[in-house]
This record gives structure tokens, sequence and C-alpha cells, in this order.
């Protein structure tokens, strides 16, 4: 009968020693953590520093709010070539894990948004990670918006609405950029309309103006380009946008009463 010795190990084992195993009558070689099954460490604070002790494990964040890991310098002792491991971020807020002195993926921190993860692996100075396919995105809103993508989450994107503000003037108005300018602001104006610099115009704006009477263009220190062949003045019906070239200058597109 074989007789077994129970010893005491050197030194503290760490799941890196060699086993040998045979598999399907072939010798091969592993280890503990080969194994084992991968324990997890759940955290649901708003910091967390890493520890050797999360070699080979799932460390899991859920929190609401933006989350700060710290993972300490890669060493030859705490955090050697070799040590691993997996992070999962859950939570609503966003991952920032920032490494002591080493770098991660040559940069000095790595943002996870929610539902991304990433194993991170050291080699004894720095940081490196084996990043799987993401998740498919979600769904944008459909409320008759434009949306897009930004640190994780959908956001409106500014004059995408697919519908647009109707805005009517019976009387000689001047056009304002807080109610006015937009590609999804329609003003329709029965009367003279003015660009006053007074209102504090911006280069790029744009304003869609639909007579429904005649009227006239008025630049009170504002310089309005008329397009080829026409004049500042519209007959009822006609439509023009006048795009802001500069804070004090126009340039008008669209039909206009010939010169």
């Amino acid at each position: 009968m074989a007789t077994f010795a129970t010893n005491p190990a050197a030194s503290p084992l760490d799941g890196s020693e060699i086993i040998p195993i045979t598999q399907g009558g072939v010798d091969k070689r592993t280890t503990p953590l080969g194994l084992a099954i991968q324990l997890v460490n759940a955290q649901t604070g708003t910091s967390y520093t890493y520890v050797t002790g999360d070699k080979a494990k799932l460390v899991t964040h859920a929190n609401a709010a933006s989350i700060a890991g710290t993972l300490p310098e890669a060493d030859s002792t705490d955090f050697p070539s070799g040590w691993w491991m997996d992070v999962q971020n859950t939570g609503a807020g966003t991952l920032t894990i920032t490494p002591t002195t080493s770098t991660i993926d040559g940069a000095s921190s790595l943002a996870l948004a929610t539902d991304q993860g990433v194993r991170i692996v050291s080699d004894g100075t720095n940081y490196f990670t084996q990043r799987g396919k993401g998740a498919g995105l979600s769904d944008a809103p459909s409320d008759g918006n434009t949306y897009g993508r930004k640190d994780g989450a959908w956001e409106v994107v500014a004059g995408g609405s697919s519908t647009v503000t109707i805005n009517t003037y019976a009387s000689a108005t001047t056009m304002d950029p807080a109610t006015d300018a937009g590609r999804d602001h329609y003003n329709r104006c029965a009367d003279d309309v003015t660009f006053d610099n007074a209102e504090g115009y911006a280069a790029g704006e744009v304003y869609n103006i639909r007579a429904t009477a005649a009227l006239t263009l008025i630049g009170t220190g504002v310089t309005l380009t008329a397009p080829a062949g026409g004049t500042l003045t519209l007959d009822a019906a006609m439509s023009v946008t006048v795009v802001m070239t500069t804070s004090s200058a126009g340039d008008v597109i669209g039909q206009t009463v010939a010169a």
C-alpha cells in the first residue's frame, strides 16, 4: 500500500504550482488555478484598491456613481509577471482603473462603461488587457429625436430632431438665436425680418424663413449677402435660409425677388 506524507509547503501557495495530470492517456501539466472554479470579488463602493489576492478572480463593480479602481504597481512580488484578474463593471457609473506608476495598455488609466469587462495581466512592469467583443448596443429611444452615443449612453443630437419647431410671426420681428435658430426651426413671417447684431449671433447658426407675405430682410449691424441675381426682398411664398458666416455676417440662400 502506498504511503503519502503531508508536509507543510515551504512558502504560501499562490495557485501557480505545477501539477502532473493524465488526460485521455496523455501526460499533461496544469496548476491549481487551472483546475479551480473562478471566484468572484463583488465590490459595490465608489473606490477599491486591488490586492494580490484578486489573482485569477472576477472582480465586479456595481455603483450608480463613478468608480475609482486603483491598481498597485506591477512588480516582482505582489503583482509579478503572469498575475491576472478579470474585471467587470455592472453598475451605471463609469469604472476608471488607474495603475500606480505602471501603465495599462500603455495608458495611465482604463475606463469601463456599464457592462464592459476586461482581463488584466501583469508582465512585472506594466499591465495589459485582453478585451473581448463588446455586447451589441441597445436600441436608441424612439421618441422622434436623433440620438448619438457618448460615454456609453444614448444622447440627443442637438438639432437632430425628426420634427421641427414652427414659429409664426404676424408682424415685423427680429431673429433670436435662442428661439429661431436651428435646422429644426421653421419661421413663418408675414412682415420684415431683422438680423440685429445686438442679439449675439454666432457663426454657423441657421435661420429658415418662409415669407407668408411680402417682406424684406434687414441687417442692423449685420451684413446680409443676397443670392446671385436676387435682393433681400421676398414675395409671399418665397423661402430662404440665412447662414451666419460670422457673428455679423450672413449668407442668404434661396429664392428672393430679382434685382
